[in-house]
């Protein structure tokens, strides 16, 4: 998608934390970069919702848009986090699928801990991704690319990530072990990256570190979901999780097309967009 983007004259600057999104006379005019603004007819924001409003935006703006801008964070519903483990194993792993579900033989319990108790699942349900099965690229040769991904709820008072943390790693090895028999795996995981709910927030800026945005309550779904276009803040919109249609690849895929195309009847021509 980068080279795609490229070949359609679209300049990429990464490693370019944007500071705030620049509001002149009312209107969205560019944003602002290590203290230099850099003009545009309108800003595209990827970022999540709730940071746009409550990071972003000057102060006095988007105070008569959605009622996010005010509301405060124990007000919202937001979706499940997500532990991650990203693997680089020395061996193949030939009886393996690029995708592997493992349901918790608890699911019902697994659920209630995720989303009432909000605490750490006793026996976890996981996905496993084996990109390399498909793409021998994804490795170097002999080697494997192995991707866990394990529901959990997102920041609360219920767990401390910094002491429990480390305990769910080796549990969700030992799990990994036996359901996806993958023997002694431990000494064959030649890199190993892991990623929290806590990583999320720090890295990513979403709200809670949820990982998938807010969640899709009766008040947070449909015509009651952040609009991709802001009221308050003319040539503003946004696209991703947090806003409409929804959570998820498929619909926020959905959701860069519809905003590309609204963009592109609104702004009459204009050529000139930039990308938060």
């Amino acid at each position: 998608m980068g080279r795609l983007a490229g070949d359609l004259g679209v300049g990429i600057h990464l490693n370019s934390a944007v500071e705030e999104i620049v509001v002149d006379g009312g209107r969205a005019s560019g944003v602002r970069v290590n203290g230099e603004a850099h003009s545009a007819d309108a800003v595209l924001a990827n970022a999540d919702l709730p940071y746009v409003y409550r990071k972003l935006l000057p102060s006095a703006a988007g105070t008569r848009d959605f009622r996010f801008k005010l509301r405060k964070r124990e007000k919202l519903l937001y979706t499940a986090s997500s532990f991650m483990m990203y693997l680089g194993l020395d061996r193949e792993l030939d009886h393996l699928s690029h995708h592997n579900v493992y349901l918790s033989s608890r699911y019902e319990e697994n659920f209630r801990q995720i989303f009432d108790e909000r605490r750490l699942p006793d026996d976890p349900s996981f996905y496993t991704n084996v990109p390399s099965r498909t793409d021998r690229n994804a490795a170097p040769e002999g080697m494997e690319s192995l991707y866990v991904l394990v529901p959990t709820p997102h920041l609360g008072e219920n767990v401390d990530w910094e002491k429990e943390g480390p305990a769910f790693k080796e549990k969700m090895y030992d799990l990994i072990e036996e359901k996806a028999g993958i023997p002694d795996l431990r000494s064959h995981v030649a890199y190993e990256k892991i990623k929290t709910p806590q990583d999320w927030l720090s890295d990513y800026n979403l709200e809670e570190g949820a990982a998938f945005g807010l969640g899709h309550g009766i008040f947070q779904v449909g015509y009651f979901r952040p609009p991709m276009v802001s009221k308050a803040v003319p040539n503003l919109y946004f696209v991703g999780a947090s806003t409409r249609p929804g959570t998820g690849v498929p619909l926020v895929t959905i959701g860069a097309k519809l905003v590309a195309g609204r963009m592109g009847r609104e702004l009459l021509g204009s050529t000139s967009a930039v990308g938060v």
